[in-house]
């Protein structure tokens, strides 16, 4: 996983794929389940989230939505602040 302070420099190419989804209106559960699916799509990003989980000794299936529901968050705090600081 990433903090926030880091997402821009390495989040798969996922930061515009994540605009597209927030600009479609997506339901938090179709965002989620497409966020997984392109986590699964990045071998990269996907074996992160694998060893991530064995580092953790957490379920590797489950991992993939703790780490979609993070950058879903992540993405969205960071909108915000972005939004609040616009006139």
């Amino acid at each position: 996983m990433f903090t926030s302070a880091f997402m821009h420099h390495n989040m798969y190419g996922f930061i515009p794929y994540a605009e597209k989804m927030l600009r479609e209106g997506l339901s938090f559960n179709e965002a989620i389940e497409q966020i997984i699916e392109n986590i699964k799509e990045k071998p990269e990003w996907y074996a992160s989230v694998v060893k991530q989980a064995e580092e953790r000794g957490i379920s590797v299936e489950d991992n993939p939505r703790s780490n979609a529901e993070y950058v879903y968050y992540s993405f969205l705090g960071a909108k915000q602040k972005l939004n609040e600081t616009q006139p």
